[in-house]
């Protein structure tokens, strides 16, 4: 028994030996390789990292309240009246004529708006108006 236990301990230093002589000269024979290898893994291992946290940021929650960070470029006095008259559903010609300038003004007042809100119709202004309270109604 004592000579089966001898014969595997010293079978296991052998193999143990035979594997760090096979690694050496696998690394000494493809150092390159190995290390763009592990170049490439720690690559891999950051940008997945960075992908999680930039999905975790995009992540946004609703909410019914004003962001403390959101900030709108202020409106002047008249495209405050244009928004507010849009607001009561009013057209252009019908906003032109209670404020007595050009339809085109109007459609500048219009154009301006929707940049400073950043929206694109004006149904999105509207709901962005009454979202943020922009008008002090």
């Amino acid at each position: 028994m004592k000579s089966i236990l001898f014969y595997g301990f010293y079978l296991t230093v052998f193999l143990v030996f035979l594997k760090w002589i096979d690694f050496n000269l696998f690394v000494k024979n493809h150092v390159v390789d190995v290390y763009l290898g592990l170049a490439a893994l720690l690559f891999m291992l950051l940008g997945a990292w960075l992908f999680s946290e930039i999905k975790n940021k995009k992540s946004i929650v609703y909410s019914n309240t004003k962001p403390s960070n959101f900030k709108i470029e202020a409106l002047s006095k008249r495209e405050s009246e244009v928004l507010e008259l849009m607001i009561l559903g009013h057209t252009n010609q019908e906003i032109a004529d209670i404020l007595f300038v050009s339809i085109h003004t109007v459609k500048t007042h219009l154009s301006n708006i929707f940049v400073k809100l950043d929206v694109k119709t004006r149904t999105q202004a509207v709901l962005k108006a009454k979202e943020f309270e922009i008008l002090s109604k």
